[in-house]
């Protein structure tokens, strides 16, 4: 018997790692494809364009149009069963437009950010 370890690739390129056993080599079942990258695009929602642009933080859990989290780097972010995009905290600009970590809990529902909990200065 002939044993074979096959590796598969993310580029679909599959490596023979190895063989070893007499007898007639066999590649068993054939591996599934591997999926095709998908194209996104992404678009504008909301928010400021400019570079460190502090938070507005309207009324805490009302949802609100001139309402928009501040810039920021490395937040924690996630999207809800209902797609909803929740975003926690961060480095970033608060409403004074002072730089530091970020305590805020926000959420962007229906095109607009509501400021749900948390501090809104760092």
């Amino acid at each position: 018997m002939k044993i074979c370890v096959v590796i598969a690739a993310a580029t679909a390129v599959f490596t023979f790692a190895g063989c070893s056993g007499t007898g007639p080599a066999s590649m068993g079942p054939t591996p599934p494809p591997v999926p095709t990258p998908i194209s996104a695009t992404w678009t504008w929602m909301s928010g400021s364009n400019a570079v460190d642009q502090k938070g507005i933080y309207a009324a805490q859990g009302t949802a609100s149009p001139g309402s928009t989290p501040g810039a920021r780097v490395q937040p924690v972010t996630w999207t809800d069963a209902s797609g909803n995009f929740w975003m926690f905290g961060g480095y970033g600009s608060d409403s004074a437009g002072g730089s530091g970590d970020l305590n805020d809990l926000w959420e962007f529902s229906g095109g607009k950010w509501t400021w749900v909990n948390g501090s809104n200065v760092i």
